[in-house]
């Protein structure tokens, strides 16, 4: 038995070959060769999914990860959620691959949508393996699926496009805000955007209209400031999780947008790049993709939602 990190942090280590746990400090910890399980107050449970490849994008259904990699073919890598093991490995034909891509999945449909920032399209699967796109006008950034339809986050031109879960065109919004990178409906009049830069002054977190225009605003203050606000998801509840790319960290807010603590931030013994986040159908479950290496890899918590 073997430790292959002595960080001094006693939250996460790897050890190869073995099975077994350890209480230390109140928190119960149970390692595999595979998968690190961090049982503790907040998050509750922490899972590491170790992809293996570069990672763009991911999105999660009750029973399955889909995990979009780096590379010319077999692009969406399955996994089953509850052993973590890969399934199997779908290609996406003409998909060019981007650090600006997204992925969405629509459960009532049984649908992935897969924007394509470079080609300017977005792939419908039809699961398990049915493809078909339809074309974007403009760059797509974020996408994500409402009650009965796909939103396009088009960040250069601060629109979102709305489209039918065929791809036939609804409607758009222009938006208020600087750099939009993603948004989510929460009503049918009202949208959570996440956007800007870091220099802008009002980078954050909005909620805004069907005209676009902002009906509330993040807290600015303190530790509660977002330096780039990337991509987020809401639970049922109303809570938000967002992905904060340059502090290195993944928030939660509340429903009225107000800082309520950090999900996670970087760790001491491991290279540390949330890019994406996703809940599960339950809500317990948030996964985050980590872009900080050409090994990536995607880490499960227990929210408890």
């Amino acid at each position: 038995m073997s430790n292959l990190c002595s960080s001094g942090n006693p939250s996460l280590c790897y050890f190869t070959h073995c099975f077994f746990s350890v209480e230390m400090c109140a928190l119960s910890f149970v390692y595999d060769c595979d998968i690190l399980v961090d049982t503790g107050t907040q998050p509750t449970q922490r899972l590491i999914v170790p992809v293996g490849k570069s990672i763009t994008c991911a999105a999660v259904s009750a029973e399955e990860l889909y995990v979009v990699v780096d590379q010319p073919k077999d692009q969406l890598c399955v996994y089953d959620t509850t052993d973590l093991k890969l399934k199997r490995s779908v290609s996406v034909p003409s998909l060019t691959s981007s650090a600006q891509n997204d992925l969405a999945l629509c459960t009532r449909v049984n649908c992935l949508y897969l924007s394509d920032h470079i080609d300017k399209c977005v792939h419908r699967l039809q699961l398990p393996s049915k493809m078909s796109k339809w074309r974007v006008k403009e760059h797509p950034y974020g996408v994500s699926v409402s009650q009965n339809n796909v939103l396009v986050t088009c960040r250069l031109v601060k629109k979102i496009l709305e489209y039918t879960e065929v791809g036939d065109f609804v409607r758009e919004l222009s938006l208020d805000v600087a750099s939009p990178w993603h948004c989510v409906q929460l009503s049918a009049d009202r949208f959570l955007v996440v956007h800007g830069y870091h220099g802008d002054a009002s980078r954050g977190l909005v909620v805004v209209d069907a005209c676009g225009k902002v009906q509330r605003r993040s807290s600015d203050g303190g530790y509660a400031r977002l330096n780039v606000p990337r991509h987020c998801a809401v639970a049922d509840s109303g809570c938000v999780y967002v992905v904060d790319v340059s502090s290195q960290r993944v928030i939660s807010a509340s429903p009225n947008l107000q800082y309520v603590r950090d999900v996670s931030l970087g760790c001491d013994d491991l290279a540390w790049l949330p890019t994406r986040v996703s809940l599960d159908p339950t809500c317990k479950h948030l996964y985050v993709v980590d872009s900080s290496t050409q090994q990536g890899r995607v880490i499960v918590y227990d929210i408890g939602n």
